[in-house]
């Protein structure tokens, strides 16, 4: 069973639903050509952290962007939401992992440890950012066990400007509810922008929840015990993929419906670039130009 939530809590997470559309189509703009992926409930949890300890301009830049202001809701809500969600479903694994990393010539704001550690479960790491090879490898271990070995090597180099690092990994792993046959899969066209390529395309019939407007398709895909669903959504071919991602379409509620869906999706899989999105970049780009005053040391 979920927690119990309070009013103000609930107030807080509806306040911020539109960010992660937001967060979306600004890590578009910036990701160039290609697929990319991105985690815009990571960005939102490690702002919530940070606006308790970044002064009132930033603040309310954090405020403005998430959409809310109310800093202890979040802290609470996201306590409760990483100590539930792990074991939510038997059958999907799910982790979210915090850590504050900063140098030992500092020390660490202690109203921020203390939200870092009570609220996010974060890991305090205090380590000699002079010795750059070794805290690239500290940081890069951490996240591939955190990964579960997915990402083994986030980051392939650290500014040695750099005094401090905030880091939150998430990792799921899930079983479609309504799995996919192996006989069902075949080699089919796929059509990208004004190329068409052979893939292996998997194919069902069965009951899902399916929308479909002018603008595009989309379609709920269950995990494990349902608790947890992917949302896929194919843009009309008359709509540019980036026009329609910064249209906001994407932002607004879908009209979903119970039918039996004749499905056709491509196998695919979801792995590191050899090229990061800058997150910093993305937060700026939506109007927090504050964050590198953010005293979480002193």
């Amino acid at each position: 069973m979920p927690p119990e939530f309070s009013r103000a809590e609930l107030n807080a997470v509806e306040n911020i639903a539109g960010f992660d559309t937001k967060f979306f189509s600004a890590a578009n703009a910036m990701a160039g050509d290609g697929n990319f992926v991105c985690s815009p409930f990571s960005a939102a949890m490690l702002l919530s952290m940070l606006s308790n300890v970044t002064d009132p301009a930033t603040s309310a830049e954090i405020a403005a962007t998430l959409g809310t202001s109310d800093t202890e809701a979040l802290n609470s809500f996201s306590a409760k939401y990483i100590e539930w969600l792990p074991a939510a479903d038997p059958a999907v694994k799910i982790r979210i992992t915090n850590s504050v990393w900063y140098d030992n010539d500092n020390t660490l704001n202690a109203a921020f440890g203390e939200v870092a550690t009570r609220y996010y479960a974060a890991e305090i790491c205090r380590r000699d950012f002079s010795d750059n090879a070794n805290l690239l490898s500290d940081v890069n271990s951490w996240i591939d066990d955190k990964t579960s070995g997915l990402i083994p090597e986030m980051l392939k180099s650290i500014d040695p400007m750099t005094i401090a690092i905030q880091i939150n990994a998430l990792y799921f792993n899930g079983r479609w509810t309504r799995i996919f046959d192996k006989e069902n899969t075949v080699k089919a066209d796929f059509h990208t922008d004004g190329t068409t390529v052979k893939v292996d395309m998997m194919n069902q019939r069965k009951l899902h929840d399916y929308c479909e407007t002018p603008d595009y398709q989309a379609i709920r895909l269950d995990f494990g015990g349902s608790l947890f669903d992917a949302e896929i959504i194919m843009p009309s071919p008359r709509l540019d993929i980036d026009e329609f991602i910064s249209s906001g379409i994407l932002a607004k509620q879908r009209a979903y419906a119970t039918c039996d869906v004749q499905l056709a999706l491509p196998r695919f899989k979801i792995a590191p670039r050899n090229e990061n999105l800058d997150v910093l970049k993305v937060l700026k780009q939506l109007g927090l130009k504050g964050l590198d005053k953010t005293q979480t040391l002193s």
